[in-house]
């Protein structure tokens, strides 16, 4: 057994307290790698938001962008991940979307400038 200031504590509490916190670092590890791939699932999504865009507005450059009309152009939003507009930037001459899913940690700034990703 091993002394401490108060007490004993014994082997078989050391060895439950090590097992319950190597479980923590897996469950920890699992939501991590989840919350990875689901990132990833939207960094494909904002790189296809881009080309779709310009498509939109090489048909008609007074149109107003919206998610709407991206699907509409042929865009696929697969269920979970979101797409926004920017307030205010739904212009051909300054416009940004915004892609990310419901449980990933990063958010996807799509421009005409490039892909921003940044903590959601």
């Amino acid at each position: 057994m091993l002394k401490r200031a108060g007490g004993f504590v014994s082997v078989e509490a050391v060895a439950l307290i090590s097992a319950l916190c190597i479980v923590a670092i897996f469950f920890y590890a699992q939501y991590a790698r989840q919350a990875s791939w689901h990132d990833q699932e939207a960094k494909r999504l904002a790189a296809e938001v881009r080309p779709a865009v310009e498509a939109l507005f090489a048909k008609g450059p007074q149109a107003k962008l919206s998610p709407e009309a991206l699907k509409d152009q042929g865009l696929a939003v697969p269920a979970p991940l979101q797409l926004t507009v920017t307030p205010f930037k739904d212009l051909r001459a300054d416009w940004q979307m915004e892609v990310w899913h419901p449980q990933g940690q990063r958010a996807y700034l799509v421009s005409a400038q490039g892909i921003q990703d940044r903590p959601r």
